[in-house]
């Protein structure tokens, strides 16, 4: 009886560790490895189509307290800004400068994906941009007027 019991329980300690280790691994297999979201602080060369055509600009991504806020600057030396929250892997954020709407950024490890809307128009605009930088935009190199941004300066 001793060897029935032993032999019964070894099999079933084999089966046991068989299928741990076989269902583990396709555990393993099938989770997705969790991954450190790429910050979107930094200085971006942006492309992107409006209602009245293409156009280039340079944004700059900063954090401050907790915010991401974002300059536009085009080529001309028109700026606009944005201020929202980094979700998921997504900047969400509202703008405003001659015309207030919102915008949402996918962060990529190159850049980001845009889609943005404006306030009273129904259509949605494409905006990629290309990582120039990494490091938080220099204040100093572009001061912004008071009256151009409330708030804090980029």
């Amino acid at each position: 009886m001793k060897i029935v019991s032993y032999v019964f329980a070894t099999a079933l300690i084999a089966f046991g560790v068989s299928y741990a280790i076989t269902n583990w691994s396709e555990a393993v297999q099938l989770r997705p490895r969790p991954v450190a979201p790429v910050s979107p602080i930094g200085t971006y060369a942006c492309q992107g189509t409006s209602s009245a055509g293409d156009y280039t600009v340079t944004a700059e991504v900063i954090e401050h307290e907790g915010l991401f806020h974002v300059r536009w600057t085009f080529p001309a030396g028109d700026q606009m800004f944005a201020v929202g929250d980094f979700i998921n892997g997504s900047l969400v954020m509202g703008y405003y400068g001659s015309t207030p709407g919102a915008v949402v950024y996918r962060v990529t490890a190159t850049g980001l994906d845009g889609q943005w809307i404006m306030a009273g128009q129904p259509d949605v605009y494409p905006e990629t941009c290309v990582r120039e930088s990494s490091a938080p935009p220099n204040p100093a190199a572009q001061p912004v007027t008071p009256h151009a941004q409330p708030g804090i300066t980029l």
